[in-house]
């Protein structure tokens, strides 16, 4: 079953297997809504970047989900986030 959904900036994605991500999600300042949803086994890891140019820097891990969840996120500058599995 495919791990459902990133939302942020008005972006949704799917990943559909592991060692993947969703695409990158540009947040420039303020509040996005992270949203899982569906059945899966395993973890999620939210990752963050921040943009330096036109160059993503290394992803990091911010936080890990491993059940669907519903929440807000706050960006204090620029920067990319993903969801990868």
């Amino acid at each position: 079953m495919p791990y459902q959904g990133i939302s942020a900036a008005l972006a949704t994605a799917s990943i559909v297997m592991s060692n993947s991500g969703t695409a990158t999600c540009n947040v420039e300042r303020g509040l996005y809504t992270i949203s899982l949803s569906g059945t899966w086994t395993g973890t999620v890891h939210l990752q963050r970047a921040f943009v330096a140019g036109p160059a993503t820097q290394n992803w990091n891990d911010v936080k890990a989900y491993s059940a669907a969840t519903e929440e807000n996120g706050e960006a204090a500058e620029a920067q990319a986030i993903r969801l990868y599995v």
